[in-house]
């Protein structure tokens, strides 16, 4: 695929424009295209490993995207529906699509936007109340089977379903998709859907927040469109800042644009600065209680994460699930094997916590370093005691 940003953002302007007309019970509105806000990452660096990727996983039934947020995951949508034949039909998922019946009719409307079914199809998927799950399930795999060139049907933003009966019916819908139809997922969190048979017959493809990590190429065309220059060394910098993460490294560029000597300010970013700082306290702390808030910061303090450790420092006993808890939500927080022993958090999002504890719980960080120096020695890693 060729890498045209200008071709890009139409695309995402029409895919914005498309997803923003309300079709609500067989009555169609006109899609007109509208301003949208500006976010980390939205001048669209092209993606073309990841979009040939998924162009070439189109006989793949369903495809999951994880990551948390600032991401890309939207963004890649946008330039994979650009570069496949195929026409998308896509639900940005509310939170009132936790009401099964809500969430049938958000699907049919994406469908009708699309092209793939008429106003009698709508009706008939959309009217009365909810259905069992394998019916509304074979109803809207049917539908996919007839939509033809709109194969594709793509979920942004599930995480905000919580609802076990909204979970039954998307995964009722996987195990009836037809060959040729495609389900996609975008998903800040783990989505509890029934997926372990469909990954143990390879009927499904998976990006993860490593996949989307943008790389020393992608960060240069992004701080280049930014009017900003560094070398090859200060990028190598800025992503192991950043560990890639797409909206860090968008921020550090704005951040820098404000600096007297920019490729400094690159150079030294860190999650301690505002714009990141308030990028996360938004996006990923603000839904938290203060209590996961609190155990957050104070476990900031640490390199690595077990059960053990964060009861022994925190003086509590129920840190392994509030880890295994927290990693299924994606809070940035890096699993270092896969039986959920051992974490670390993302660099950036680390700073931002300790920044946090220490403008929230002054004098705290100290006492915590000291029982994590305790618990290491008494477990013989002297260089961590250390």
């Amino acid at each position: 695929m060729a890498a045209d940003p200008a071709r890009g953002m139409l695309c995402w302007m029409t895919f914005t424009a498309a997803e923003s007309a309300p079709l609500r019970h067989g009555v169609r509105t006109r899609a007109t295209p509208v301003a949208h806000r500006r976010r980390p990452g939205d001048d669209l660096v092209p993606r073309p490993e990841l979009v040939r990727r998924l162009v070439a996983a189109r006989d793949v039934p369903v495809v999951l995207v994880v990551a948390p947020a600032g991401y890309g995951k939207t963004i890649l949508l946008s330039q994979w529906a650009c570069a496949d034949s195929r026409r998308f039909a896509r639900v940005r998922v509310r939170a009132a699509d936790n009401d099964p019946l809500e969430l049938v009719r958000s699907i049919a409307d994406a469908l009708l936007r699309a092209g793939s079914i008429d106003d009698d199809e709508l009706a008939k998927l959309s009217g009365g109340r909810p259905k069992q799950p394998e019916r509304a399930a074979a109803a809207l795999a049917a539908a996919l089977v007839g939509a033809g060139r709109a194969a594709v049907l793509a979920l942004d933003g599930l995480e905000v379903i919580r609802a076990r009966e909204a979970m039954a019916l998307l995964s009722e819908l996987i195990e009836r998709l037809e060959p040729g139809t495609q389900l996609v997922i975008a998903s800040r969190t783990e989505p509890s859907l029934r997926l372990g048979g469909v990954r143990a017959q390879r009927k499904l493809v998976e990006l993860r927040a490593s996949d989307l990590a943008m790389g020393v190429s992608q960060a240069a065309a992004l701080v280049s469109a930014h009017g900003l220059a560094l070398d090859r060394a200060g990028l190598e910098l800025l992503v192991r800042r950043t560990e890639g993460w797409p909206a860090g490294l968008y921020l550090a560029t704005l951040a820098a644009r404000e600096e007297l000597h920019p490729g400094r300010a690159l150079a030294g970013f860190g999650g301690d600065d505002r714009f990141v700082a308030d990028y996360i306290g938004d996006e990923l702390l603000a839904p938290l209680g203060q209590q996961e808030v609190a155990f957050l910061a104070r476990t900031s303090v640490l390199g690595s994460l077990s059960g053990p450790l964060c009861d022994y420092v925190l003086e509590r006993a129920d840190s392994a699930r509030m880890l295994k808890r927290m990693s299924r939500m994606n809070l940035m927080l890096v699993p270092l094997d896969r039986s959920d022993d051992e974490y670390r958090y993302h660099r950036l999002f680390a700073q931002t916590l300790r920044a946090e504890l220490r403008h929230s719980e002054p004098g705290t960080e100290a006492g915590l370093h000291r029982r994590a120096s305790v618990w290491y020695g008494e477990h013989g890693d002297i260089e961590r005691s250390i």
